[in-house]
């Protein structure tokens, strides 16, 4: 299983849209594997942009905080591939883009091993029911520990889930991929326990940047940190330079060489700032879906299969 942990302490540089590129892609490059997209962030804009906001509800009937407090199974909280593939089927959807069956057929294969554990509204309570179960003498002594809490509550899960309709697929995931708020807080070291890889978007712009710089330097402090006792398994893999102008603009291009110059080759090609990245969420889409059903290649898209191609190898 590999956890990849879209993280960036400031926000609006695109880590929900390029998790669910991510998301997306790793599904077409492995259809014969099970992916999951955990959301952490309770404005549940992960599962907006692919359709399903309606599921959720603010008294959160799907949420990864029942999962993480104990009181819901992972599997009745999971939004499975059957209810993905639900917006697709809506003949209004097929109406507006003048669909046939033939590419129906072809959007609802293109999720059918795709899974969300999605965050609601209500979310934003879990996380100091969390933090006060960590300081409670009965909690601690049936072994609850907020600096593991991904790994204690979702490990096993993740490792043996099966929906029972695909026989032929070995259980448990191949990839689970983390959407993180801009504030993790009290959750941070439970993520960075959790995760194998971390990517980190940031805007080629010079503030943006200086963030991102200071988030990465935290997280090889964190590392380092002889209190946490090895805890953190979370390393840094990518830096992924999003919104980048299509015009030439020199701040922008001096932002991106020194993004080079401080990261070297983990830096990947920038994600250019383009009108296709912004429409598809608002239609339900991943991008390359989006790109499929109005018929245009875009190079944001190449970009971001650029920048998946180095987290499969």
């Amino acid at each position: 299983m590999n956890v990849i942990v879209f993280t960036n302490d400031k926000g609006g540089v695109g880590k929900t849209t390029s998790a669910v590129q991510y998301f997306y892609l790793i599904s077409r490059a492995k259809p014969d594997s099970r992916i999951l997209l955990i959301e952490l962030d309770p404005q549940s804009n992960v599962s907006a942009s692919l359709g399903v906001r309606d599921l959720i509800t603010d008294d959160g009937n799907y949420c990864v905080g029942n999962v993480l407090l104990g009181e819901e199974s992972f599997a009745d909280n999971l939004i499975t591939p059957s209810m993905l593939v639900q917006p697709l089927l809506d003949p209004e959807f097929a109406a507006k883009f003048g669909l046939t069956e033939d590419r129906i057929r072809k959007l609802v294969n293109g999720r059918r091993n795709l899974y969300i554990l999605p965050a609601s509204p209500q979310f934003e309570l879990v996380v100091p029911e969390l933090e006060r179960m960590s300081t409670s003498s009965l909690a601690k002594r049936r072994g609850f520990n907020l600096n593991t809490l991904l790994v204690d509550k979702l490990e096993q899960d993740l490792l043996t889930y099966t929906d029972g309709n695909d026989d032929k697929r070995p259980p448990g995931f191949d990839y689970v991929l983390v959407d993180c708020p801009p504030h993790l807080g009290t959750l941070k070291t439970a993520v960075y326990n959790f995760g194998d890889h971390a990517v980190v978007p940031s805007e080629t712009e010079f503030l943006s940047f200086q963030g991102a710089q200071k988030h990465t330097r935290q997280l090889a402090e964190m590392k380092a940190d002889p209190e946490l006792n090895g805890l953190i398994r979370l390393n840094l893999h990518t830096i992924l330079p999003t919104q980048m102008p299509t015009r030439k603009q020199l701040q922008a291009n001096d932002v991106l060489e020194a993004m080079r110059k401080v990261y070297n080759l983990i830096v990947a090609d920038p994600i250019p700032k383009l009108v296709a990245v912004s429409e598809a969420p608002s239609y339900g889409l991943s991008l390359f879906e989006y790109c499929f059903v109005i018929n245009v290649n875009s190079p944001a898209l190449t970009s971001y299969a650029s920048a998946v191609r180095r987290i499969l190898v």
